[in-house]
């Protein structure tokens, strides 16, 4: 998700103009911070996370003032990674691989000298800047290499490096199995978008699960805290199977009725504000 969202959005956007990037950052507000602070206090009402790390990440200080709140540190994150994403993509390639290095740079620094750097900020940011300068630089040369038979043994290779890494929980190969894994998500998702009708069935179901996925990790624990208040009477793999076959299910309905009554909400907002 990290490496599409960049990728996407930095082929998308121009970031011509200030309007532009204003419109570009109230609109990511928008869409995910409302959601995201009403998931945030929920978490710290049931005592799943405590106040100051809910507060740093309500701010967007979080990736940077260890610790995070639980699940919520990765849309802090998200946050302040749209914040940048005008800046890093302006002008030729050269100045915008400066500024990433620039970026990354700074993190070391805060790091160094504060020792307050959460260390997965490292990884995610390294992965959306790269998402970011490829997208932003997308020409036929590198969509010919995604698609060659190159980077399907590379894709390949990766599906073992992501099995080793299950079997070894090694951070090494985790890490390797990061960076082959970005060449091989774009080889997959054009594959994919080639050949599946979004009218069909299938296609259908990837809208509604792209739809609600975001909503879904934001209120998963939620949905996951009430169901064991129910079910706190079993344990191990009945435990498991229930939260699996219910919770997991339940979560996305859920997440579609708020991802859908919210956008309700936003369109007759702004319909109200036009008029």
């Amino acid at each position: 998700f990290t490496f599409l969202s960049a990728f996407l959005l930095s082929s998308k956007y121009n970031f011509n103009n200030s309007t532009e990037t204003i419109a570009f950052w109230k609109k990511r507000f928008i869409r995910v911070w409302p959601l995201f602070a009403i998931s945030s206090i929920l978490l710290y009402v049931i005592d799943f996370n405590p106040f100051l790390p809910t507060l740093k990440g309500l701010v967007g200080i979080s990736p940077f003032w260890a610790p995070e709140p639980t699940t919520m540190w990765y849309v802090a994150m998200l946050l302040s990674l749209y914040l940048l994403t005008p800046f890093i993509v302006q002008g030729g390639f050269k100045s915008q691989c400066i500024r990433a290095i620039i970026i990354m740079c700074v993190l070391g620094i805060l790091q160094i000298v504060f020792k307050s750097v959460v260390p997965k900020t490292f990884n995610y940011f390294t992965v959306y800047l790269i998402g970011l300068l490829l997208g932003r630089n997308l020409d036929t040369k590198v969509m010919g290499f995604f698609m060659s038979k190159k980077t399907f043994v590379i894709t390949v290779s990766w599906m073992i490096l992501m099995t080793v890494c299950y079997i070894s929980c090694n951070d090494f190969v985790k890490s390797l199995a990061g960076v082959v894994g970005i060449i091989s998500i774009i080889h997959l998702s054009v594959l994919i978008s080639q050949r599946i009708d979004l009218n069909s069935n299938i296609g259908i179901i990837i809208k509604l699960l792209s739809y609600t996925s975001f909503c879904a990790y934001l209120f998963h624990r939620e949905v996951i805290w009430s169901l064991l208040q129910i079910l706190s009477q079993n344990h191990g793999w009945p435990l498991f199977l229930e939260v699996l076959l219910v919770g997991v299910p339940l979560s996305f309905i859920l997440a579609y009725i708020i991802q859908i009554s919210y956008d309700k909400f936003v369109n007759i907002t702004n319909y109200k504000s036009k008029n």
